[in-house]
């Protein structure tokens, strides 16, 4: 068997980490906490709020920092914030990315739907209403309902046209269900919005490359890495792609690459096949 038809990585399409712009405070992360065991005040001082937050957000988006688990608890507390309206609203809309995280779907279903059913003093800010369909989207595919999914995201493209995180989730549940044609337009669309995206750029790329279209997947995931040199999945489809074009070189290059980022199982296995032997 070749070293180019082994089953590739999944975690190039794997769903993002949404960070709602709308709900980032105008402070500077701080670090993580000591320990994700420590007891959180139910109810933060005023001028903690922002700050924890921000707190909440480092712990959703930074993989070193990523603990989903810890983040839901200081959410809950802000949530119930009833003296600072935008960060209750806010802390609301993060909560249901972190019961997604976590993998309690249908709480995220259900927490999604109390905010956009929500009236009067609770109601969700306008603004956030797109970023919330996106993240029962999310819930809804991963509870294998697509139909369901699928109309949530084009509800929040119709709220937001151009909405980054709609159309990355949207393109992933075409590629998901083999429409490459639609994923790789709503990759290029989101790019089209943001080319500082990596995510789509390698996305497109693992798309093209399923396609048989390895040169533009190759500059895709050179794309990927020039603006971001720490990701090992583009170099390891990167790799893959490569070694359709008959560059082993280049294939073991990026394998080795990917490796020294702690992703090692393309190159064990071209070791395994004969290839990239040291």
């Amino acid at each position: 068997m070749k070293v180019c038809s082994l089953l590739r990585q999944s975690a190039a399409l794997a769903a993002l980490v949404y960070v709602l712009a709308a709900c980032a405070p105008a402070v500077t992360p701080v670090p993580p906490v000591p320990s994700p065991l420590a007891p959180v005040a139910a109810e933060p001082r005023l001028g903690d709020s922002r700050q924890l937050l921000a707190q909440a957000v480092v712990l959703l988006k930074d993989e070193n920092a990523f603990d989903p688990g810890w983040a839901l608890e200081l959410l809950d507390g802000l949530a119930a914030r009833e003296g600072e309206p935008t960060v209750a609203a806010s802390a609301r809309v993060l909560r249901v990315l972190a019961l997604r995280l976590l993998g309690r779907y249908p709480e995220a279903v259900a927490a999604a739907n109390a905010l956009l059913l929500a009236q009067g003093p609770a109601a969700l800010p306008q603004a956030f209403a797109p970023d919330v369909f996106v993240e029962r989207g999310a819930a809804l595919a991963l509870l294998e309902r697509p139909d369901r999914a699928r109309e949530d995201f084009d509800h929040a493209l119709l709220l937001r046209p151009g909405h980054v995180g709609a159309l990355l989730a949207r393109g992933d549940l075409a590629f998901a269900q083999g429409n490459a044609a639609g994923a790789e337009a709503d990759y290029g669309r989101a790019l089209t919005e943001d080319p500082r995206e990596t995510q789509a750029w390698v996305n497109r790329g693992v798309v093209r490359d399923e396609q048989g279209r390895f040169a533009e997947a190759v500059a895709d995931f050179t794309e990927a890495l020039r603006r971001n040199p720490a990701l090992p999945g583009a170099y390891a489809n990167r790799g893959i792609a490569l070694s359709q074009l008959g560059d082993m070189v280049g294939m073991c290059r990026d394998y080795q690459a990917a490796c020294r980022l702690g992703a090692c199982a393309r190159l064990n296995a071209g070791r395994e096949l004969g290839y990239c032997l040291p």
